[in-house]
């Protein structure tokens, strides 16, 4: 299977999740960046190994789950609330995934030239 198939499933499956969010009047309280989690980092953890041949998906985490230590650390001490932080490290996972998949999918491109 080559890498292309899973950058363009990734984007099968944002583009039904967004439709599923915008048309679909259930869970108004959970957005497309809740739903897009999961599929983004396994989208850029297959993306990666097959167009490069090694995936650096755990130290991409270990930088964002540092990063997230540091956000916690400045946000909560600036009186956020711990559920409100979590929500919106939750969504933040799903950008920072998408973005990684979108500098790969890039970078594969023109290294294949």
């Amino acid at each position: 299977m080559d890498w292309k198939y899973w950058a363009l499933g990734l984007l099968g499956i944002l583009i039904l999740l967004y439709l599923f969010r915008r048309f679909s009047h259930t869970w108004r309280q959970i957005t497309f960046f809740d739903l897009a989690v999961f599929p983004s980092w396994i989208a850029l953890y297959m993306t990666m190994g097959l167009a490069f041949g090694v995936s650096y998906l755990p130290f991409i985490l270990g930088i964002w789950l540092f990063l997230g230590l540091v956000f916690s650390w400045w946000l909560l001490g600036k009186d956020w609330p711990v559920h409100v932080f979590f929500h919106k490290y939750w969504q933040w996972s799903a950008l920072v995934a998408i973005l990684a998949e979108l500098v790969v999918v890039i970078v594969a491109i023109y290294l294949k030239k």
